[in-house]
């Protein structure tokens, strides 16, 4: 906890989160980093990925398959 915020605050800062899940979960799958959206509510980034990860909401994308670093001479 840092210096000068108290429990009250972070419960205060993850309700608010709690209101806004409809909003926060379509922006996590749009892609928008999860930094920034704890930077816009004043919450810690690893509280926020917690309580998006228990909503169950997709967060990255799929990695892609297949030789995307390889030059087309390399892929034979």
């Amino acid at each position: 906890m840092r210096k000068g915020t108290t429990r009250a605050d972070y419960a205060r800062r993850e309700s608010v989160v709690l209101t806004d899940r409809a909003q926060i979960s379509a922006r996590v799958q749009a892609n928008v980093p999860i930094r920034r959206i704890a930077e816009e509510y004043g919450i810690d980034r690893r509280t926020l990925a917690r309580i998006v990860d228990g909503w169950g909401v997709p967060r990255r994308p799929p990695n892609r398959k297949g030789h995307a670093n390889l030059s087309p001479c390399k892929r034979q």
